[in-house]
């Protein structure tokens, strides 16, 4: 439990995440009023979740952009940027949830060895924001490694940003990102899984406390009545 209630202090703190963002959340937030009048919902990195082994594909793929600042509409938001713009507190993306334009169908992927699939398929996000998330995300696609990567780029690189297991990310322009990652969104990632984790975990142990103590206190009355039919 002091565990998960250090993990809940850093979360509540928006400790790892850039200036702006923790005075936007600090004043707009979204249980708040000025919050709820500004359609704040949060953070992107707080509304979705992956399996350890896609931590660093989806870090590397959406980088500084986990840190965005969700909302209903951009012009609904828009005195969240007079906010950081008159106190110099800094920037921040603003992702909404009302797209004006959905992607288009993308093309399909090839079956061919080293491809992983897309990204899309291994967040999890909840079913309201399904359709602005699959917007975000629907244009990467994870490989095995760089050298994948390298071979599919003229087949699949024209629609697609290719992201690989180590985090290398190669852009359909040929940019190319590599090398040692920084680890601010994975450790982010990593963070809200464990206390995932750990909460569920703190839970199933109170609900088994609950149990016993009803069981100890049955037990108690029935050793109070047993002596009292032997008094």
């Amino acid at each position: 439990r002091s565990r998960l209630n250090s993990l809940v202090e850093l979360h509540e703190r928006y400790e790892g995440v850039g200036a702006g963002v923790r005075a936007v959340m600090a004043e707009f937030a979204p249980d708040g009023q000025r919050g709820q009048g500004a359609g704040v919902c949060g953070l992107i990195i707080d509304r979705l979740q992956c399996s350890e082994d896609m931590t660093l594909p989806l870090a590397a793929a959406l980088g500084d952009r986990l840190q965005s600042v969700v909302v209903e509409s951009t012009e609904g938001a828009l005195p969240v940027l007079d906010f950081l713009r008159e106190g110099a507190h800094g920037r921040v993306t603003l992702q909404p949830r009302r797209l004006r334009r959905v992607s288009g169908s993308l093309r399909p992927l090839p079956m061919e060895a080293g491809i992983i699939g897309r990204l899309s398929e291994h967040v999890q996000v909840p079913l309201a924001d399904r359709e602005w998330m699959h917007h975000l995300l629907a244009s990467f696609v994870i490989v095995d490694d760089l050298q994948v990567a390298l071979r599919l780029r003229h087949t699949l690189a024209d629609d697609y940003t290719l992201v690989t297991m180590n985090g290398e990310v190669l852009l359909p322009d040929g940019t190319l990102t590599g090398g040692a990652p920084e680890d601010v969104g994975a450790h982010l990632i990593a963070l809200k899984r464990e206390m995932r984790g750990l909460t569920k975990l703190v839970a199933d142990a109170e609900g088994r406390l609950d149990v016993a103590e009803v069981h100890h206190r049955e037990l108690r009355s029935a050793i109070v009545e047993r002596q009292a039919s032997i008094e």
